[in-house]
C-alpha cells in the first residue's frame, strides 16, 4: 500500500541518482516489510552494499523500521537495482495477516517518540524558568516628606588679620602667647627701637634747622619790601629775597614730616594686633631680624566669633532654592533664611545660622554658585577650614514618589534612567527626572508612576527587553517607614 505513495526509482534513475548509496538499504527493508504486512506473505529483502556485504539486512535494526522513513521522497524497487547491487540475500519472515498486530507494531515506536518528546518539552520549561534571573524590586507608593536641602562648605574666619612688621629691626620681645585669644590694640612683638629713636632725633634736629633759615629768610624778605618803596633795592633784590623765603618754608614743611613719619616708626617698633580674635603659630622667634613690609607674615590672628561657611550648590538647586524662598515655601526668620549645620563626626552644631548672600558669578568648571551662611561661634566649637553639611529646610511636600539610589543609574548623556517591572514581569528601561537626593533615595517628579515595580537588586543580570522573576526587596519596608 505504500509503494504506490512513493515515487520509484528506475534504473536509468539510479544511476544518476544525486543520494548516497547508503540510504537505499533502510528505505527498500521497510518497503519490503510493509508490503508483506499489507498482503500477508514472506517478503524479500535487498540490501545494497558497497563492500559486498550481504548480510546489511540482518544488521538494521527494527527501530529503523518505523514511520519516519515512510515520509522519505523516494523508494527502491528491487527490480530497478543499481549496478552496484553485487548480491542478493534472501531473508524469509512470516508475517501475520492480523491487523491488531499490525497497529501495535506501528503503535509502540509512536508511543515511545511522544513519551520521549513531552520529557524533552518538561525539561525545557523547567530550565527556562530556572533561567528567569530573580530580582529586587521596590513597589512605588506616593507619600509626603520633610525635603532638606543638604549644602557641602568649609568654615572660613569672619576676620583675618596677617601681622607684618612696617619697620625693619630686631624682635627683642615676644608679647603673646600662641593660640590664646589677643585684643584689638594688645602688643604683640616689640622691635628694637633704638635706631627708630635716633632717626626720630636727626629728624628733629632738621626741623629747627629748617625753622631758623626760614625765620631769617623772613627778616630779609620784609627789609627788603620796605627798601623798595623807597628804590633803595631793585627789584631784582626784592624776588630773590621773596624765593629765598618760599624755599625756607617749604624745607620746614619737609622736616616736620620727617619728623612725624621717625615718630610713626618708632610706634611701629610696637607690632600689635589691628583686631580681636585668636593668635596662631608665630613664624619667628626673639632675635630675628625682619623688614619693612615683607612678605611672610610674623603671626595670623582670626576672628571666630561669629564665623562663615562657604557652601556651593549646583545652579538649578540655587534657582529652584530662590522661587521657594519667593513663594515663601522657605521660612525667612527676620528676612533671612534659617540654616543648621552637621559638624564633620556626624553631629548637629547647636547653634543655628543663615544665609547672608550669594556669589553673583557662576564657576564655569564646575558650574555651581556660592553661598555664604554666618553662624554665632561663642565657644570655638567651628575651627577654619573645617568641612560641613549645611541644611536648609524646605518643608514638607506631598505626593511624592521616592526611589532607592540603588535603583537610579545614568546613561552616557547623564540622563538618570531606572529598570522596571511591567505587568508581564519584562524588563523596561524608562528615563526619569531625579531632582534631588534625600538620605539613600530619590525624589522623582516624572518618569515613573505610583505602582511600578522598580528594579533594585539583580541588575547585573538583566537588561532591557528579557523577563524576570520579582522578589521583595528588603528596601521596601525602608522607604515605606520613610515616607510615614
Amino acid at each position: 500500500m505504500l509503494t504506490p505513495l512513493l515515487p520509484v526509482i528506475t534504473k536509468g534513475e539510479a544511476k544518476t541518482s544525486l543520494f548516497p548509496w547508503y540510504v537505499y538499504p533502510p528505505v527498500e527493508t521497510f518497503v519490503a516489510r510493509m508490503q508483506a504486512e499489507t498482503v500477508g506473505r514472506t517478503a524479500t529483502f535487498f540490501c545494497h552494499s558497497r563492500h559486498y556485504i550481504g548480510r546489511s539486512a540482518y544488521m538494521l535494526p527494527r527501530w529503523l523500521t518505523t514511520p519516519w522513513l515512510a515520509l522519505c521522497r523516494w523508494s527502491v524497487n528491487p527490480s530497478y537495482l543499481s549496478p552496484r547491487v553485487i548480491q542478493r540475500t534472501v531473508i524469509s519472515h512470516e508475517f501475520s495477516g492480523n491487523k491488531m498486530n499490525r497497529k501495535r507494531k506501528l503503535l509502540i515506536p509512536l508511543l515511545f517518540c511522544g513519551a520521549m518528546l513531552t520529557a524533552c518539552d518538561d525539561k525545557s520549561a523547567e530550565n527556562a524558568a530556572a533561567m528567569t534571573p530573580e530580582v529586587g524590586v521596590v513597589t512605588l507608593s506616593p507619600g509626603s516628606v520633610n525635603v532638606m536641602s543638604e549644602l557641602p562648605g568649609r568654615t572660613v574666619p569672619y576676620e583675618v588679620a596677617e601681622i607684618r612688621p612696617q619697620v625693619g629691626g630686631i624682635i627683642i620681645k615676644r608679647n603673646f602667647i600662641e593660640g590664646d585669644k589677643v585684643n584689638q590694640g594688645d602688643s604683640l612683638y616689640q622691635i628694637d627701637p633704638a635706631p627708630l629713636q635716633a632717626e626720630l632725633n636727626s629728624a628733629k634736629g632738621s626741623l629747627a634747622k629748617a625753622l631758623s633759615t626760614a625765620s631769617n629768610a623772613r627778616i630779609t624778605f620784609n627789609r627788603q619790601a620796605s627798601l623798595l618803596k623807597t628804590n633803595y633795592v631793585s627789584r631784582q633784590d626784592y624776588d630773590t629775597a621773596h624765593t629765598q623765603l618760599n624755599e625756607a618754608e617749604a624745607n620746614v614743611a619737609v622736616a616736620k614730616a620727617a619728623v612725624e613719619q621717625a615718630t610713626i616708626n618708632l610706634q611701629y617698633a610696637n607690632v600689635t594686633s589691628p583686631i580681636t580674635g585668636v593668635s596662631g603659630k608665630s613664624s619667628v622667634t626673639v632675635g630675628a631680624l625682619v623688614t619693612a613690609n615683607q612678605g611672610d607674615s610674623l603671626v595670623t590672628v582670626q576672628r571666630l566669633d561669629p564665623i562663615y561657611v562657604d557652601l556651593t550648590q549646583s545652579v538649578q538647586d540655587f534657582l529652584r532654592m530662590k522661587e521657594e524662598v519667593a513663594s515663601g515655601q522657605i521660612k525667612q526668620v527676620q528676612g533671612s533664611t534659617p540654616v543648621q549645620l552637621n559638624l564633620e563626626n556626624g553631629k548637629r552644631y547647636s547653634q543655628t545660622g543663615t544665609l547672608k548672600f550669594s556669589d553673583p558669578t557662576v564657576d564655569e568648571t564646575t558650574g555651581s554658585v556660592t553661598l555664604r551662611a554666618i553662624f554665632p561661634n561663642p565657644n570655638g566649637d567651628l575651627l577654619p577650614g573645617m568641612y560641613v553639611t549645611a541644611l536648609v529646610d524646605e518643608g514638607s511636600r506631598q505626593n511624592v514618589l521616592l526611589v532607592p539610589q540603588e535603583g537610579v543609574t545614568h546613561n552616557s548623556q547623564g540622563k538618570a534612567t531606572a529598570l522596571i517591572l511591567d505587568k508581564d514581569d519584562v524588563v523596561q528601561l524608562r528615563e526619569i527626572d531625579a531632582t534631588k537626593a534625600i538620605g539613600n533615595q530619590w525624589v522623582v517628579t516624572s518618569g515613573l508612576q505610583a505602582g511600578d515595580r522598580v528594579i533594585v537588586s539583580g541588575l547585573q543580570r538583566i537588561h532591557p527587553g528579557i523577563k524576570a522573576r520579582a522578589i521583595s526587596s528588603s528596601q521596601e519596608n525602608a522607604s515605606t517607614e520613610s515616607k510615614q
